[in-house]
Order: structure tokens, then C-alpha cells, then sequence
């Protein structure tokens, strides 16, 4: 979690090959929140996303409050570009 709190992807990758499995264990100090849930909240480029999808993350896998990753994009504030939103929930859709 760490890793995608600090929108690392060397970050994210070293935990990804320190822990093939990360990717698909929810953040149990935090609610139990799935790793892209996290990485949306977080604001994550699409390539850590990305990462995470390769190494099996399950965009379907809601969080706490019931939201998956693209429910929870919808919600999220737009701090970021519109082509950010764009570009995640094309990313979202295209695995789900």
C-alpha cells in the first residue's frame, strides 16, 4: 500500500516482484481495501494500474463500503485531468 500511496511504479514493482501475489490481496490495516481500489483513491497512473493487472487484480473486487475500482472512480473528486478519468476507466472496462 505503501508503494501506491507514494504513486511509485519502481515502488510497485519491486513489491509486485518481492510478492507476485500482492497484487490480488486485499490491504487488510486498511479496511481491507483491494490493491486497484487503492491505486484509484490514490490517484495512480495508469501504468501502476496496469502493473497491477498483469500481476492479477481483480478489477471486480470491491472494497469496504462495496465499491469497485470503477464505482469508486466515478466518485472520486476531480483533482486530476479528465483524460486521467478517461484513460482509467477505459483501462477498468477493457479487464472487467
Amino acid at each position: 500500500m505503501r508503494a501506491l500511496e507514494k504513486m511509485s511504479s519502481e515502488h510497485v514493482y519491486a513489491a509486485l516482484e518481492k510478492s507476485p501475489n500482492a497484487a490480488q490481496e486485499l490491504f487488510w490495516d486498511h479496511e481491507f481495501e483491494p490493491p486497484l481500489c487503492c491505486a484509484v483513491r490514490c490517484e495512480c497512473d495508469t501504468a501502476i494500474m496496469n502493473m497491477l493487472l498483469e500481476h492479477g487484480a481483480d478489477p471486480e473486487v470491491s472494497n469496504a463500503m462495496g465499491l469497485t475500482p470503477a464505482q469508486l472512480l466515478g466518485q472520486q473528486p476531480r483533482m486530476m485531468p479528465m483524460s486521467w478519468h478517461q484513460e482509467v476507466a477505459a483501462l477498468l472496462d477493457r479487464q472487467a
